[in-house]
């Protein structure tokens, strides 16, 4: 679990130099010719800095138990399977548990996203998503039921693709590949902000990904697949 709070050490260490600064400047500007407005200057944008460091060092007192344990009780429905990831939330960079949570059916038939608030626990919003009731038992168990080798980090118009479009990953959207996996493996689907929006079956090893990331189809070597994952091996998570 991260914890920002010690964002608050730098924040008063830039306050003290800061007011170092403002001391230099208030009592020898008139007496030097090495002390300008420079320092006046200095001292402002470090007081601002270091006031907005200790102001956001939120400290956290949510774990991802109590998160989940939470979001169960906003959904209104028996839970099955649940997943949370942290996130940070606004300007101040707020700690927030976004979880993910399925109906307790087989198959799944409702599902919902609730995001906490992991300075006090509260929720801050529950979006129920469209019904999974029409998943293929194979999609089904590429999001629930096997282990997740590694991931694949995506732009922000291969995320809109696969999330809005259900387009099938390519290389020319990977940014980074995380983890080592071979082909065949299930991985995650990561935006840039670290949300997984999908899983799915990788279709070249980690090593290969890593070398043709953001690469265009057109310039992708003849035996490599023009696909990081395709559509029918992948399931959308939001």
């Amino acid at each position: 679990m991260l914890d920002n709070s010690r964002r608050r050490i730098p924040g008063v260490i830039y306050l003290v130099i800061g007011g170092l600064c403002a001391l230099v400047w208030a009592t020898s500007r008139d007496s030097s010719t090495l002390v300008n407005d420079g320092f006046l200057w200095a001292a402002i944008l470090l007081g601002v800095v270091g006031l907005f460091a200790i102001t956001s060092g939120w400290r956290m007192k949510l774990n991802e138990q109590d998160a989940l344990v939470a979001a169960q009780g906003a959904v209104g429905f028996p839970v099955g399977h649940a997943s949370a990831q942290q996130v940070w939330h606004g300007l101040r960079s707020r700690p927030t548990w976004r979880v993910l949570i399925y109906s307790a059916e087989e198959p799944p038939r409702r599902r919902a996203l609730v995001l906490v608030d992991a300075v006090n626990g509260v929720g801050v919003g529950t979006t129920f998503l469209p019904s999974s009731r029409n998943l293929p038992a194979r999609k089904l168990w590429i999001g629930f039921a096997t282990n997740v080798e590694g991931a694949l980090v995506v732009d922000d118009g291969a995320r809109r693709a696969l999330v809005e479009r259900g387009t099938s990953l390519l290389p020319a959207g990977i940014t980074e590949v995380l983890g080592e996996f071979v082909e065949g493996d299930v991985v995650e689907v990561r935006d840039a902000s670290g949300l997984v929006v999908a899983r799915g079956i990788a279709l070249c090893d980690a090593d290969v990904l890593r070398a043709v990331r953001g690469k265009r189809t057109t310039d992708l070597p003849a035996d490599v697949a023009h696909e990081a994952i395709h559509r029918d091996d992948l399931l959308v998570l939001i």
